[in-house]
């Protein structure tokens, strides 16, 4: 059975744009972790409750402004409450190109020396999606957590182990993102 030259020159084209969608789907990975990485660090450091609400003690003070610490404590979750907005679609954003980045490593060309069915060469793809999809879960439990019920009926530690998995998840995420970008650098 020939093949005739538009079926070749087709295979080509769909090779290259299947090669450009990895590549963007790639970076875009990259990019959303590296927003995701900086928002965490902010929630915990610059927008943390502690961190805000003396500068509003202080600004209050400089205008004379009498208030609570209910209003306070409202302001400080009105300033945290957006960029965690952010950071919780960010992540989903994340997982779900992780996803799609897997299903593109099926249809890749066999050529390539790392994808997602050579594990023992390359473990970090696979391993970041599982560490993501730790995340993906405990940053939803976090994000309703005043929403489901059993988050509020037990003491703190079942309430904080969600929060507890999410950090060290993340911290474990950039370290095999730190080791995949050292292996691609040194390949």
């Amino acid at each position: 059975m020939a093949v005739s030259s538009i079926e070749i020159i087709n295979l080509i084209q769909g090779a290259i744009l299947l090669n450009i969608i990895s590549k963007l789907n790639h970076w875009s990975i990259f990019l959303l972790a590296l927003f995701l990485g900086i928002t965490g660090i902010f929630g915990c450091t610059i927008f943390s409750h502690d961190s805000i609400v003396p500068n509003l003690e202080y600004a209050y003070g400089i205008n004379e402004i009498q208030s609570g610490k209910a209003s306070q404590f409202f302001i400080s979750k009105l300033f945290r409450g957006l960029m965690w907005n952010w950071h919780y679609y960010a992540g989903l954003a994340i997982t779900l190109l992780l996803f799609v980045n897997m299903l593109l490593a099926f249809y890749r060309p066999q050529r390539t020396t790392h994808s997602w069915m050579n594990f023992r060469k390359n473990p970090y793809p696979i391993l970041m999606l599982l560490i993501m999809i730790v995340l993906c879960v405990t940053g939803v439990l976090r994000y309703y957590r005043g929403d489901i019920t059993f988050m509020g009926e037990h003491d703190m530690f079942i309430r904080n182990l969600p929060r507890h998995i999410h950090h060290y998840a993340a911290w474990t995420f950039s370290i095999v993102m730190l080791l995949h970008v050292i292996q691609m650098v040194w390949i």
